[in-house]
């Protein structure tokens, strides 16, 4: 949901319409601690299904928003 108000995102798209070449990170960042941090992650049907219901229940956090998109 902050995807269309990120600067960098902004910038690299007005990059691309305008056939340039966006500056935007070629590596994958760090990995993070906490619940994607951990080493051995449930396979992604589940995190999925765990992630349905807590939308359809109402009860989705700011955090589990932030997973509908991809960290850069």
């Amino acid at each position: 949901r902050y995807l269309s108000s990120h600067t960098g995102v902004i910038e690299a798209t007005l990059a691309l319409i305008h056939d340039g070449t966006p500056n935007l990170p070629t590596t994958l960042p760090p990995r993070k601690s906490g619940f994607f941090g951990r080493d051995t992650l449930a396979p992604v049907e589940v995190e999925a299904e765990t992630l349905r219901e807590r939308l359809e229940a109402g009860t989705a956090s700011d955090e589990d928003l932030s997973l509908l998109y991809f960290a850069m």
